[in-house]
């Protein structure tokens, strides 16, 4: 079985394309990991290429900006290109249907009810995604970029 869950920080806005009636949200996921080195542990940030198709997508879209904590669940893929130089290398992405902010970035506006957008009009009451979002992490120390 290939099957992946990935939780981390995004490097920047995912990038955005649309096939059809189908959108893609492109992003790079940062995830940290812990390594010993003699007798001091070090944090490092390992990066991540991400595809994510439909209606996530469409949601990573609207709410997932720079710094905001992702989780994404899917596959591991493998592809081989040939690089500018003429050398071969083999390129490790991973391909999700599932995908969901944790906690938004520290900067990042409340979002704001569709019928209400075209108003320029500002949030009231949370909307249903807000009552199980985990809370916003004012440390932002650990941020790898």
């Amino acid at each position: 079985m290939n099957r992946i869950c990935l939780v981390g920080r995004l490097g920047a806005d995912p990038t955005i394309k649309r096939i059809g009636e189908t959108t893609i949200a492109e992003l790079r996921l940062a995830t940290n990991r812990r390594l010993k080195e003699g007798t001091e542990w070090k944090t490092v940030a390992d990066w991540h290429s991400v595809t994510v198709f439909g209606k996530p997508a469409e949601w990573l879209a609207e709410r997932g900006h720079k710094g905001a904590i992702v989780e994404v669940v899917g596959e591991l893929t493998y592809r081989t290109y040939t690089a500018k130089d003429g050398q071969e290398r083999t390129a490790v992405e991973v391909k999700s249907n599932e995908a969901s902010v944790l906690a938004p970035s520290a900067n990042a506006a409340p979002p704001v009810p569709e019928q209400d957008r075209a108003l320029g009009a500002q949030r009231t009451a949370p909307n249903r995604h807000e009552t199980r979002r985990a809370p916003v992490w004012e440390d932002t120390d650990d941020i790898p970029f």
